[in-house]
């Protein structure tokens, strides 16, 4: 199969963007590889930082956009989005609030980004899933305020605070839906690409305490991811592009570059030598 925008997918065809902290970056530079090949998405489903880069490839849709996004990651440092400082931290630690860092930084990132701040006004179809903190249950908004959205499905506990919207009380997607197959079938999609962000190595480090949660987290939310993969929704053609592991830990925002240039270049190697084209395989005759 070769980048040249004649892929074909039983549509409609959704875009499933996992989280994953840093290594977000790479998953830009998947966008950029899918951009230029011409493969566009009839709906974007993000999580955390992949709802971040659903949500601007849904208001700078095509290659133009796509190259934006990557040199926002390359330029992107964690004091840009999540700057923590040694008074915050210690009040997350003496339980005099529930998190290390306030959004204030990410929520100014998101508006000097974003052309608008409702869902509607996207030139994609979008969606960004949220955790209910009093039931655990996935919450897919797809209508309304965008940017509420954003920082409740990128709040992980205990480093951002938890949002309000719409009477409940939420928390970052990934925890129970990083890669939410089930709200794209229920959103009409027939093929869900899901655009990856590499496993963090085990061994990355040294490790201080912030970073070490981080690392227990992102392999529990990855064994889950790897389960909803293996076993996605009836009547919906999955399609899971294969990383490598990476020595970068989802806090280390130091490596934009070569991490976004290695999700191109590997995205690329799909298309060339690894991708197929799903109406050529029984799954996709019978769709």
């Amino acid at each position: 199969m070769q980048p040249d925008g004649s892929v074909r997918f039983p549509r409609p065809l959704a875009f499933v963007l996992p989280g994953g902290g840093a290594l977000g970056a790479y998953q830009a530079g998947s966008l950029l590889a899918f951009a230029e090949a011409g493969l566009k998405p009839d709906l974007l489903i993000g999580v955390s930082a992949g709802g971040l880069n659903a949500a601007h490839t849904a208001f700078h849709p095509g290659p133009t956009g796509a190259r934006d996004l990557v040199g926002l990651w390359r330029r992107l440092a964690r004091r840009d989005i999540l700057p923590i400082t040694a008074r915050s931290a210690l009040a997350g630690l003496t339980r005099r609030r529930s998190f290390v860092a306030d959004n204030a930084a990410l929520n100014k990132f998101i508006a000097s980004h974003l052309p608008a701040n409702d869902f509607t006004e996207a030139q994609i179809p979008l969606a960004i899933v949220a955790t209910d903190l009093a039931t655990g249950d996935p919450i897919v908004m797809h209508s309304g305020e965008l940017t509420s959205a954003l920082l409740a499905s990128a709040a992980l506990p205990g480093i951002y605070p938890p949002i309000v919207r719409d009477g409940r009380v939420l928390i970052d997607g990934g925890v129970v839906a990083n890669v939410p197959l089930g709200a794209a079938r229920q959103l009409g999609a027939r093929t869900a690409l899901v655009v990856p962000v590499p496993k963090p190595a085990v061994s990355a480090g040294p490790l201080g305490p912030l970073e070490m949660l981080m690392l227990g987290a992102s392999l529990g939310i990855e064994e889950q991811s790897r389960l909803r993969i293996k076993h996605p929704p009836d009547g919906m053609l999955t399609i899971d592009i294969p990383t490598e592991i990476s020595p970068v830990t989802t806090l280390d925002f130091s490596h934009g570059d070569e991490l976004s240039r290695l999700g191109y270049i590997r995205t690329r190697q799909w298309f060339e030598h690894d991708g197929f084209d799903p109406l050529d395989t029984p799954e996709g005759r019978a769709a």
